[in-house]
């Protein structure tokens, strides 16, 4: 019913469940492998290097998908200097490890060209 919906969606902070979608971004230069987004990838590397590099299932278990967002909101901002720190206490590894992978899906490009695709098999 209707007001069931209501009651969840406050439980959800007011937001519709997302059911394991990619969280999509709204800002088209956001899917591009920029600065900010090199930035994001290798500080994403070197926390999960440090802190759980040996942890089990560690980017096969996902995070929760609205501290997922949260990162990426707070690394992507408009306000957010280009080199911003993650800070290791903030995010817990699933929630990088999610944040990471989410952002590789939503690039425009592969990282592995389809050009170079071939080659990179057969290596």
């Amino acid at each position: 019913s209707e007001s069931n919906r209501r009651l969840w969606l406050e439980a959800m902070d007011g937001k519709e469940p997302i059911y394991n979608l990619p969280v999509i971004l709204s800002k088209k230069e956001e899917t591009y492998l920029n600065d900010a987004g090199f930035n994001f990838v290798k500080k994403c590397i070197d926390l999960v290097e440090k802190r759980g590099i040996n942890t089990m299932g560690l980017y096969r278990i996902g995070g929760v998908n609205s501290k997922v967002q949260k990162l990426r909101s707070t690394v992507f901002s408009s306000k957010a200097p280009v080199d911003v720190e993650l800070d290791p206490d903030m995010w817990d590894n699933k929630t990088i490890t999610s944040g990471l992978k989410n952002y590789l899906r939503c690039l425009s490009d592969p990282l592995m060209t389809f050009k170079l695709h071939k080659d990179f098999i057969m290596a």
